[in-house]
């Protein structure tokens, strides 16, 4: 008769014993990176961070949802739409009598 050979998944799990680094006070004279993996608000992080750099930390973003492309017209105008009242949020109220 066969025998079957039945495996786990299951594997142990390492803990790192080391105690974590300590962070510097400040990060002026640092050079940092980010790896871009595709999160939700990851653009906007850079666009905030890019407009902190150049000193327009009060930019107002617009932020438009991608990929549009293969999206039904009923989601690209949903995204249109949000996009819009982004644009008029940045844009401010609107002067009397305009």
């Amino acid at each position: 008769m066969g025998t079957i050979r039945v495996l786990s998944p299951v594997v142990d799990s390492k803990v790192s014993q080391t105690a974590p680094l300590s962070l510097p006070g400040t990060l002026a004279g640092k050079r940092l990176g980010f790896l871009d993996n595709t999160k939700a608000n990851f653009e906007l992080l850079l666009r905030r961070m890019e407009a902190h750099t150049l000193g327009m930390e009060d930019l107002p973003l617009l932020v438009v949802d991608h990929p549009l492309g293969g999206e039904p017209a009923e989601r690209i105008e949903a995204r249109a739409a949000r996009a819009v009242s982004q644009l008029l949020a940045c844009l401010g109220p609107r002067p009397p009598g305009s």
